[in-house]
C-alpha cells in the first residue's frame, strides 16, 4: 500500500482506508468502521495487484479534483458495482462506456456547481482513463501515473507502471529501467550525462526519474 501511495501521489492513510477500511469514533465516543472500497488481491496481507493500482488511480480523481468525502464516494462505488455486476468497476473496461456515465451521475450530484458540475467531471475522469493502456479484451496493461501538479493535459508519459517491466516498479517507459535504479546510480556518483550515454536516452527522462524518486522519498 505504501508503494502504491508513493507511485500515485496519494497519502498513505487514504490508500489504507480505501483498501482495509478505517476505524474512528463519533462525537459520543462510539466506535465506527468505514468499509473499504477496493478489494486487495491478497486480503490477509493487503497486497495489491496491478488491477488494484488501476482502481486507486481512477478513484483518486475524487481526491485530486473534487475532494468529495469518501463516505459518499463509497455509496457511489457500491451502486456502480451493483449496476455493472463486477467487484472492480473502476478497473474494468465497461467504465469507459456505461460505467463512466454511472460514475458521473452518482458523483456529479456531489460536485458543487461552481466547480463545473458533471460536464467537467466527465472530462477529468476521461483524462484519468487515457492514462491506462488496455488489450483488445479491455484488460489493463500499463498505467502512466500523474507525476506532477501541472494540468492534466500537460502531464508527460515518461514513466510507467507495467507488470512486465522492472517487476511492476515505476520505470522509464521508453527504456524500461526503474526510476529507483536511475536514482541509485546518481547517488553512487554517476552523472546524468553518464546515464544518458548508457541508456541512450534524453536528459529529460533521467531528470524525470530522479524527480519521481525524490518526491517519493519526501512523501515517505
Amino acid at each position: 500500500m505504501a508503494q502504491a501511495a508513493h507511485y500515485l501521489g496519494l497519502p498513505y492513510s487514504t490508500v489504507k482506508s480505501w483498501v482495509v477500511g478505517q476505524t474512528y469514533y463519533d462525537s459520543k465516543g462510539r466506535e465506527k468502521f468505514l468499509k473499504p472500497v477496493i478489494q486487495p488481491a491478497d486480503k490477509d496481507d493487503s497486497i495489491l495487484s496491478f488491477r488494484n493500482l488501476v482502481e486507486l488511480h481512477v478513484l483518486s480523481v475524487t481526491r485530486r479534483a473534487y475532494k468529495i468525502p469518501m463516505p459518499q464516494v463509497r455509496v457511489a462505488i457500491e451502486y456502480i458495482k451493483k449496476e455493472l455486476g463486477t467487484a472492480h468497476p473502476l478497473a474494468d473496461v465497461e467504465l469507459q462506456t456505461d460505467g463512466i456515465d454511472l460514475l458521473v451521475e452518482q458523483l456529479g450530484q456531489l460536485v458543487a456547481a461552481n466547480k463545473g458540475g458533471q460536464v467537467t467531471m466527465r472530462d477529468v475522469i476521461l483524462q484519468y482513463l487515457k492514462r491506462i493502456e488496455r488489450d483488445r479484451h479491455g484488460v489493463p496493461l500499463r498505467l502512466y501515473p500523474f507525476t506532477r501538479k501541472a494540468a492534466f493535459e500537460q502531464q508527460p508519459r515518461l514513466v510507467v507502471i507495467d507488470p512486465e517491466l522492472s517487476f511492476g516498479r515505476l520505470a522509464l517507459a521508453e527504456i524500461g529501467v526503474s526510476t529507483r535504479m536511475i536514482a541509485n546510480r546518481v547517488k553512487a556518483g554517476e552523472s546524468i550525462e553518464d546515464l544518458m550515454a548508457d541508456y541512450n536516452c534524453s536528459s529529460e527522462m533521467i531528470v524525470e526519474a530522479l524527480r519521481c524518486e525524490m518526491t517519493m522519498s519526501d512523501a515517505a
